[in-house]
């Protein structure tokens, strides 16, 4: 069984059944709330099928009609799904908008809130940022990986 959207959407998973995705998304999908950053996903695949914004501010809960526009401006300025938002976007000077990406060095660390509140609490004691003790740490802990 497919556990994750990304996972559904990679495979391509409902093509034994339906014919696309969106069709998949209407029958067995449309009463589910998804989490905001799987928005895009789902619409950017609709899109990708022929899709309006307005049918799939018809079809997914969480976009309204002008949240799907956005979002087509955003697939359609080659803005990636995973760094689209959807949220209104300034654009100065011509040409198509292009989302900046963050640089490839950095690493997201997910942590249970009660983790991070008393590493903030350390790194508070210690006149330092949790930043700056992780960052200390994982290069610590690499270093010995790699005798």
């Amino acid at each position: 069984m497919y556990k994750t959207l990304a996972e559904i959407l990679e495979v391509e998973a409902w093509k034994p059944t339906y014919e696309t995705f969106t069709d998949a998304y209407n029958d067995k999908m449309h009463n589910i709330t998804f989490a905001p950053e799987l928005l895009p996903h789902i619409a950017y695949k609709m899109f990708d099928e022929g899709a309006t914004p307005e049918q799939v501010a018809d079809a997914v809960k969480g976009i309204g009609p002008e949240k799907a526009k956005r979002l087509k401006e955003e697939r359609d300025s080659g803005v990636p799904a995973h760094s689209a938002t959807g949220h209104p976007v300034r654009v100065r000077g011509n040409g198509p908008y292009q989302r900046k990406l963050p640089e490839d060095n950095w690493v997201k660390l997910n942590v249970a809130p009660e983790v991070l509140q008393e590493w903030k609490r350390i790194a508070k004691q210690r006149k330092r940022t949790v930043e700056s003790i992780v960052m200390e740490a994982a290069t610590q802990k690499f270093k010995r990986l790699d005798r």
